[in-house]
């Protein structure tokens, strides 16, 4: 059985960054570290009760070592993810000319949040962290209105929105190579706030208009956010 070469080339720099990323002698670690990833989100607990498929999400934040050389980061982040959306494209007559029109109703999640870590430099190649984050989450629907010839949104609706305190439990993985201060970021976050009123999407409605085929519901949110990304120190 032949061998990839790409797979080959793969197992061979991860055997050189294992052979040599000892040898590298840090005195004074970064103090600023900024993160972007993207993933999967997976409705948990009572969402599932009205919002049951996964769904994509993206990752940004930024973090500062609060001493020199030390393992604790605080910093900001932002999350955020559309967990339902409809979408119908019809044509439809403005000012007497006919627009084909795209008419999306969509529910999303987003966060804003105080984050602090602990991850020690406890080797070079794998480096394991924790993290905790209190924040402001927030639940909204709208419904956007695009031209579809001149591919440009003519209106938006906001239909529905809510906001609370929320926290979130991480812990990830930093896979780092030989040049250390750019690193790949595996992590698990958990997300979780108390019950607020949102729309979900009705799948036995048979309204043909976006937004009433979506309901109000109650629930607290809780979320599992699987993401890869990555990291740099400098």
């Amino acid at each position: 059985m032949r061998i990839p070469k790409i797979f080959l080339a793969g197992l061979c720099f991860l055997l050189h960054s294992l052979a040599i990323g000892q040898d590298h002698v840090i005195t004074e670690l970064p103090r600023w570290m900024v993160h972007a990833s993207a993933g999967v989100v997976v409705p948990e607990g009572y969402m599932t009760r009205y919002i049951g498929d996964p769904s994509f999400a993206w990752h940004l934040e930024g973090l500062y070592r609060v001493k020199e050389n030390q393992p604790v980061f605080i910093g900001l982040s932002t999350t955020r993810t559309t967990f339902q959306k409809k979408v119908i494209r019809y044509e439809d007559l403005i000012d007497g000319f006919t627009v084909r029109i795209r008419e999306k109703t969509a529910s999303r999640f987003s966060s804003a949040a105080l984050n602090v870590r602990f991850q020690p430099e406890i080797n070079w190649v794998l480096q394991p962290y924790v993290q905790g984050q209190v924040g402001w989450h927030y639940v909204y629907t709208n419904t956007k209105f695009w031209d579809r010839d001149e591919n440009e949104q003519i209106d938006i609706i906001n239909e529905k929105n809510a906001h609370s305190i929320g926290y979130g439990i991480q812990a990830g993985i930093q896979i780092v190579p030989n040049f250390w201060y750019a690193r790949a970021d595996i992590r698990v976050s958990y997300l979780r706030n108390p019950a607020v009123d949102f729309f979900a999407l009705d799948r036995d409605s048979f309204n043909t208009v976006p937004i009433d085929q979506f309901e109000e519901q109650n629930a607290p949110f809780s979320l599992i956010f699987i993401h890869i990304g990555g990291s740099f120190l400098f």
